[in-house]
């Protein structure tokens, strides 16, 4: 069965039996955090009242860069956010999901004038994150190349932002895979939510389990490796992109920003993490949080510096029109 060479699959990368205990912990319902809303005017105080944090033995977590409520594992504690000055008062999301925003923001922006793009944005939650970390003349661009999705990304932004942010704030619709030099050096951080094989959602769903194939793995991976270049080629010198997925596999995270490294034009730099993050593991070119050792995620990411114009002469690779249309959300919103 699929299942079988699924689980055959990632026995190779992991070895059997951290595989049993990762598949264990990926079957359990996702943990999630309850990030407060800064826009909605309620406090802190306010806030753990609302999601009766107190009365469920919960406390705000202090180790990310927003204030933030972890559900325990295997329960679902937060309702629905309800809305407090026309914008709802939080967010919910896999805590792993904050990580790549962390990661992209570690560092400030030079200028005055930073424009950030969130290159793959559906549905949302971490474009909420970036825009609660905005500086007073930041800009955010929110991409999702696919219709609906796009329109799910517009209508949670609505429902989260007043108009002074909103104005900072532009949805849009371009093929990330295909952006052009009208774009070369725009943007001073890109957060690339790679579209990927999902693993958790997979082993969750029978039917979309029985579309999986290692082909299908590769096939995500090359599109992956058009974002990245294409995102990187977007990014000014001195500029940070941060490349994120929620797939397991290193065909997949590592190996793709490791074939991007060698087909760039450019030179650059991946950024080490460790120590930086408050929770996961240190792999090659990036960072990883498993749920057997995390209780969140999975994601992966990789923060990489440009630092260099392309060399004299050169051009860069042109790669196929590869789509990065996905159903999934790694964001595991409820």
């Amino acid at each position: 069965s699929k299942l079988r060479a699924h689980s055959a699959f990632y026995v190779q990368q992991f070895g059997a039996q951290r595989w049993k205990s990762l598949v264990l912990a990926l079957m359990q319902p996702t943990r999630h955090a309850a990030v407060l809303n800064k826009y909605c005017g309620m406090d802190e105080g306010q806030f753990l009242e609302l999601i009766n944090a107190n009365k469920n033995g919960l406390s705000l977590e202090k180790s990310l860069p927003v204030p933030c409520v972890f559900s325990r594992a295997g329960k679902k504690m937060f309702p629905q956010p309800p809305f407090e000055q026309d914008v709802r008062s939080y967010y919910l999301l896999d805590p792993a999901s904050i990580l790549p925003v962390h990661a992209l923001l570690l560092e400030e922006l030079e200028g005055v004038e930073g424009r950030i793009l969130d290159l793959c944005s559906a549905p949302g939650g971490k474009a909420f994150v970036i825009a609660q970390l905005l500086g007073e003349r930041h800009l955010l661009q929110c991409n999702e190349f696919n219709a609906s999705r796009r329109e799910r990304l517009a209508r949670n932004i609505r429902e989260h932002f007043p108009p002074e942010i909103m104005e900072r704030i532009t949805v849009t619709g371009l093929n990330g895979t295909r952006l052009r030099a009208a774009t070369d050096g725009l943007y001073d951080r890109i957060l690339i939510d790679a579209p990927c094989s999902s693993d958790r959602h997979l082993l969750h769903n029978a039917s979309d389990m029985g579309k999986w194939s290692v082909n299908m793995v590769l096939d995500n991976a090359r599109r992956q490796q058009d974002l990245l270049l294409a995102a990187l080629s977007c990014c000014s010198v001195g500029g940070v992109v941060v490349y994120a997925t929620c797939a397991l596999s290193s065909a997949e995270n590592d190996e793709c920003v490791e074939k991007v490294l060698k087909k760039a034009k450019f030179e650059v730099e991946v950024l080490d993490l460790s120590e930086r993050l408050p929770f996961g593991e240190k792999t090659k070119h990036g960072w990883i949080a498993l749920p057997d050792k995390t209780s969140f995620g999975p994601i992966y990411l990789s923060s990489m510096r440009r630092k260099s114009l392309p060399e004299e002469g050169a051009v860069d690779p042109h790669s196929e029109d590869r789509s990065e249309d996905s159903d999934s959300d790694s964001e595991d919103e409820l």
